[in-house]
């Protein structure tokens, strides 16, 4: 077993993380933590990037931009309007039918 830095919980059961660690890893009063419990341990590591709904649900048609699936060699601002006619349209037929 490797000993780092060697910290005590106080009465609260919380433990500072020490300047030099968290320079090194970047972390502020800010930023988020992902805490681990695996193999015995707890496992502490700083979290780089946090998207909200809005922004994950507006970062999918990117991301599909980007990885361009089975259609990478069609114009995706084409197929976006013809997906958006193709649902108006089955609408419309919902709707008559």
């Amino acid at each position: 077993m490797k000993i780092g830095i060697i910290v005590t919980p106080n009465e609260k059961g919380q433990v500072v993380i020490p300047k030099k660690i968290r320079e090194e890893l970047g972390i502020k009063a800010t930023t988020p933590l992902n805490l681990l419990v695996s193999s015995g341990g707890v496992f502490l590591s700083p979290i780089s990037q946090v998207f909200s709904d809005l922004e994950q649900e507006n970062s999918y048609p990117e991301l599909l931009e980007k990885t361009k699936g089975s259609w990478s060699g069609e114009n995706f601002k084409f197929v976006k309007e013809r997906r958006k006619l193709e649902l108006k349209t089955a609408e419309k037929g919902k709707k008559e039918w």
